[in-house]
């Protein structure tokens, strides 16, 4: 039991680091974005 509850909170904190990833590259592509645009 402790072991599946071990298994089941590393999924779910590997699942809001690669959320939180995902969403911080999202918005660092769209500055980078905005700022190719800008610069042209």
């Amino acid at each position: 039991m402790f072991i599946d509850k071990f298994d089941f909170w590393v999924f779910i904190v590997d699942l809001i680091k690669f959320c939180q990833d995902e969403i911080i590259w999202a918005r660092s592509s769209k500055l980078w974005k905005s700022n190719l645009l800008r610069s042209h």
